[in-house]
This record gives structure tokens, C-alpha cells and sequence, in this order.
């Protein structure tokens, strides 16, 4: 018996000793919010480094009046951000229309002459990094004539926003042909509500609407939570008001809720293993293989019905429908190591359903593997990755 007390004496030490040094840790090291650079959960508010707390001032700034409202790229309450028509700032500017300006203004009168064509995507169609006339629209219409490119892509949409564009501004712009633009290493965009809950050290601070999936397999819109610029300063400083309007239909918090829930109100947020843990958690599990790969995944079914709402639409109105895959550098080196994209298995399923599918991979291999160099610094296209493209579709789309 005395030995048996002297060992929980001594379990009872080590345990207090282990709680004192964990509490150390919370109230010293973990009192920022931060630990070696990275946020730590709870993340009460939802930013995560300094370029977001920066646009989140910015957004306080124009409300307030104290900056100017200069960026051609602004809230839009049903897709999250939009550009603005006839503005510019540097290397960006959008004609009447809001496609990206080339130097050549959008024709309100189509060309019968001309094949119209909107193309419509994220940053890898809007051409981020280099000029407008340097993007691969432009640069296809330098190619071949009897195109006229309308850039609709806009830098950071997930697939599910260029799908909505798509259908908000077809209308009036009456292409002969719809392309839909889908970076792989882009999926996961179409799972969340919030940008930098997917992708933690995204600069952009912005609120989007997605499409869920009903039980007969429809999809169903989510609207952008943030239904104002107040919105969007009011969900970042108000943490039960953030859930309250964005955890419907995201995974990701549902999958470590209590890394999104205010500071305090779970017992794992008041040690620092607890508070580690959930960390660690809460960031696995994001490879894009394993969510478009597989025909079952969420982002897989997503994107497929996304893109067939897109066809729909397209051909509803008389359009011709193209579906386009625009590797990133990420994807290329993934090839090096698999024999195929992980986005194989969406290309499949897409042409068993009639979906005209251009896959760009081959082209950017081969050009890769002359010594071309195709990526800038940030991972976007160079002047040279978007002539590649341009002229890869202009072969594949050859009269």
C-alpha cells in the first residue's frame, strides 16, 4: 500500500506538472492565436494570416469612406465578387460587358461572320499574371479569327461561379458557343461558402454561394451568405453569426466543428493539446485526388452536375458546349508521379454523356518538355503557358 500511494503521489505530480505546462503553453505561446506562423483553432475570428485581416479593413474602409473604391474586382451579393464593368487597375480592366479587356471592347452587335465564344472559369481563363491581350481568349482570336473571345473568367471562382455567370449573363450576351474552364487542383472550391475555410492562406477574404446536391441527385443553390459588404465585415467579427449563416452544406466545418465554434464554448479549446489537436485535424484530408477522383466524393458529383447544368443551359439557348481542363503546375507534377490526372475519372463520365471535354494536359506536357516555361512564379500561366493553350484549342476546335 505505501508503494501503491507513492506511485499515484507520483502519477498525481507528473499530472499536474503536464496540466501546469499545457496551461503555460495556452496562455503564452498560444495567446495570439497563431503558433509558428499558422492559425491555431479555435479560429474565433475565421481569418488566418495578415492579407486577410488586411481586406477585411479594406471592406471596413470602403464603408466607412476612407478608401477609395478604385478595384475593378467588387462584392457582388450572388456570386461572392465580380468585375466591374469598364474599370481597371494595372494589367486589369472589363469592357461594358464585364469581360476582361483585351483592347478590344466586347460588340454589343454579334459578327455573323464570327463565331461568338463567352468563356467562362476561374484565374487560369481570366489569365492572372499577365495582360489582358496576353491571356489564352485573346491569344486564340489572334490565332484564329472566326473566333470572338469573350474572357469571362474571373480569379478565384470555383466552378460552381463561373457555372452561375454563365447563367446570369448568357442571356445577353448570346454566344454560339459556351466554354467551361476548370482548373483540377480548383475542386475542392465548389465544397465551402467561404474561401479561406478550404484553402487557409488564400489572400481573398470572400463569402460565395455553391450548389448542393439533392437526394435525386439535382443540384440545389446555396446563396452567398454575405448578402452585403456589411455583411461580410459583420460575418468576420461575429463568430456565432459566421456559423449561423455559413456552416449549412459545408463539409468542412461539419467534419471539425468545434475548430469553427467561439472561443471558449468547447472544453478542447481551453488546454493547448486540445487546441493542437483540433488543429491538426481540422487541416488534414484536403488532397484533391481523394475528392475528385473518386466517382463517389462530393467534389466528383458536384463538378459533374455542375457541368451538365452548364451543357443544359448552353444548348438550351443554341449554344455549342465545351468543357475545358487547365492544368496547374500542382497537376502537371502529379503526373510525374501517377500515369494519369486524377481528374481522369470526371473526364470519362463527362464524354459518356456527350460532353465535349478538351483536355489541355498533353499540350502542357509536351510543351513542358521542350523547355517551355508555362508557370509564373505564383503558379498562373505565362505569356508563353497561355499561347500553348491558345494554340492546343485552336487545333482541336480546327474547322
Amino acid at each position: 500500500m505505501p508503494r501503491l500511494r507513492r506511485r499515484l503521489t507520483a502519477l498525481g505530480v507528473v499530472l499536474i506538472l503536464a496540466l501546469g505546462a499545457d496551461q503555460l503553453v495556452r496562455v503564452t505561446l498560444l495567446s495570439t492565436g497563431t503558433f509558428r506562423g499558422r492559425r491555431v483553432a479555435p479560429y474565433d475570428p475565421p481569418l488566418f494570416h495578415g492579407a486577410q485581416v488586411e481586406a477585411l479593413e479594406r471592406a471596413k474602409g470602403l464603408l466607412d469612406g476612407s478608401v477609395e473604391d478604385v478595384v475593378p474586382i467588387g462584392f457582388d451579393r450572388d456570386l461572392g465578387w465580380a468585375p466591374r464593368p469598364e474599370m481597371s487597375l494595372g494589367i486589369d480592366g472589363y469592357d461594358w460587358a464585364g469581360c476582361r479587356d483585351d483592347g478590344v471592347p466586347t460588340a454589343r452587335e454579334k459578327d455573323p461572320a464570327r463565331t461568338r465564344v463567352a468563356a467562362y472559369g476561374c484565374s487560369f481563363t481570366h489569365g492572372d499574371g499577365v495582360g489582358g491581350a496576353d491571356a489564352w481568349p485573346a491569344a486564340l482570336e489572334a490565332l484564329e479569327p472566326r473566333f470572338e473571345m469573350l474572357n469571362l473568367g474571373v480569379g478565384g471562382y470555383g466552378l460552381d461561379q463561373a457555372c452561375l455567370r454563365q447563367l446570369a449573363t448568357a442571356a445577353d450576351l448570346a454566344p454560339d458557343e459556351v466554354w467551361l474552364g476548370l482548373l483540377p487542383a480548383a475542386c475542392l472550391r465548389v465544397t465551402t461558402r467561404f474561401r479561406p475555410i478550404v484553402r487557409h492562406w488564400s489572400s481573398a477574404l470572400a463569402f460565395k454561394p455553391r450548389f448542393v446536391l439533392a437526394g435525386d441527385g439535382t443540384l440545389r443553390t446555396l446563396p452567398n451568405p454575405a448578402r452585403s459588404l456589411e455583411d461580410v465585415v459583420a460575418l468576420c467579427e461575429d463568430q456565432e453569426l459566421f456559423l449561423e449563416r455559413t456552416e449549412e452544406g459545408d463539409r468542412w466545418i461539419a467534419r471539425a466543428r468545434p475548430a469553427w465554434l467561439p472561443a471558449g464554448s468547447h472544453p478542447l479549446h481551453w488546454t493547448a493539446a486540445g487546441r493542437l489537436i483540433l488543429t491538426a485535424w481540422e487541416n488534414v484530408g484536403r488532397a484533391h485526388e481523394r475528392h475528385l477522383g473518386p466517382r463517389g466524393a462530393e467534389a466528383h458529383r458536384l463538378l459533374d452536375a455542375i457541368v451538365m447544368l452548364s451543357k443544359n443551359d448552353a444548348e438550351g439557348r443554341g449554344a455549342r458546349f465545351r468543357f475545358l481542363i487547365l492544368p496547374g503546375p500542382t497537376d502537371l507534377e502529379y503526373l510525374d508521379l501517377h500515369s494519369e490526372g486524377y481528374w481522369s475519372t470526371l473526364v470519362e463520365d463527362l464524354r459518356a454523356r456527350n460532353v465535349e471535354v478538351l483536355d489541355l494536359t498533353d499540350a502542357l506536357l509536351a510543351a513542358r518538355a521542350s523547355g517551355i516555361n508555362l508557370f509564373l512564379a505564383d503558379g498562373h500561366y505565362t505569356v508563353a503557358g497561355n499561347r500553348v493553350v491558345a494554340k492546343a484549342l485552336a487545333e482541336a476546335t480546327g474547322p
